[in-house]
């Protein structure tokens, strides 16, 4: 039998792994699994987490998000400024 890669490296982790990897709580990682909005793959009972993309869907939501915020904040500095006009 070959030896697994339980590499950090390795894109693929389990839960706990990938929890410790992320800093997010295994689970709200198994609620994403379970749900389909967590890439993963199942092998026999274990899911593996694709970390890689994990990391990059919560990049490009916190840009959502940040821009999002900053265009809010550009809004009510603008109401502000109309309404003391």
């Amino acid at each position: 039998m070959r030896p697994r890669n339980t590499s950090p490296e390795a894109p693929f982790q389990t839960i706990q792994r990938a929890s410790l990897m992320t800093g997010l709580s295994p689970g709200y990682l198994r609620a994403g699994v379970k749900s389909g909005r967590i890439a993963h793959v199942r092998v026999g009972s274990t899911y593996l987490v694709n970390v890689p993309r994990l990391l990059t869907k919560l990049d490009e939501e916190a840009e959502a998000n940040s821009g999002a915020g900053a265009s809010q904040a550009g809004q009510r500095k603008e109401a502000e400024d109309g309404s003391g006009a």
